[in-house]
């Protein structure tokens, strides 16, 4: 947070609202990778997701847990235990999260430290799980 406030000071860029957006991404990241909870493991390979099916519940969760909530999703399945527990999770969520920046913000320092933030967020729990798998 500090490099984030110095970095805009020498550029003189204003951070102060795309560093609070960035903290909120940055708690709700360290959330994320439960969301594969929601997903029941299977060892049929045909009833297993695809890769588009298991990104797309990483990246609209919220989208997701409502439709949960409401009774209205299909269940799904992996072939994976804890799908999202891993740091190329971790990678592909960044690149996500800086695609989104680049949408909201024309300043690459703040698309590239929303990237950052959700990185790091995604990667504490993964380091708190104690689960250091890199695939």
């Amino acid at each position: 947070m500090v490099f984030y406030l110095v970095i805009g000071t020498a550029l003189d860029t204003r951070v102060f609202a795309s560093l609070f957006i960035s903290l909120f991404v940055f708690l709700y990241s360290g959330f994320l990778p439960d969301i594969g909870y929601l997903v029941k493991k299977t060892n049929n390979r045909r009833k297993g997701w695809t890769l588009r099916e298991k990104y797309a519940l990483l990246f609209f969760a919220p989208v997701f847990l409502y439709y949960v909530i409401a009774g209205r999703a299909r269940p799904l399945f992996s072939t994976e235990e804890r799908p999202y527990h891993n740091f190329k999770t971790a990678f592909v969520y960044g690149a996500f999260l800086f695609a989104v920046g680049m949408f909201f913000w024309d300043e690459l320092l703040k698309a590239i430290m929303l990237s950052v933030f959700g990185f790091l967020g995604f990667s504490v729990h993964l380091l708190v799980d104690r689960n250091f798998k890199i695939n």
